[in-house]
């Protein structure tokens, strides 16, 4: 399974909008979440775990200076989890995934969905 990579839907001020689908995840490649260009604090990222027993999602350390180490988050049994994420912490500075923050599942039972808040 290659890197997905997720597209923000974006919402506007005093207007209803869809909340997207979650895409399936694995462990070895993951998802990248776009950031690039984006204020981190209005992007709120959706994990959601599509099985019965807890799983882990893993954000891995950004690239620059302040990415020192992974975040891991547990979801419980066929719930979903948000966060918001700092860009400086977790956003890729090189490669592929630049301007990414990358989600990895334990398996692919962990999915991933973003909101762009405006």
């Amino acid at each position: 399974m290659a890197v997905v990579k997720i597209e923000n839907t974006k919402l506007n001020f005093n207007k209803a909008g869809t909340i997207p689908a979650a895409v399936a995840v694995d462990a070895s490649d993951g998802a990248a979440v776009v950031y690039s260009g984006k204020e981190d604090a209005r992007i709120l990222v959706i994990i959601e775990n599509a099985d019965s027993g807890d799983k882990k999602a893993t954000v891995t350390a950004g690239g620059g200076v302040q990415g020192v180490s992974d975040l891991e988050i547990t979801v419980s049994g066929t719930s979903k989890a948000a966060v918001v994420l700092e860009s400086g912490v977790y956003v890729q500075t090189e490669g592929d995934n630049r301007g990414c923050v990358v989600i990895k599942g334990e398996d692919d039972n962990i999915k991933i969905a973003a909101i762009e808040l405006p």
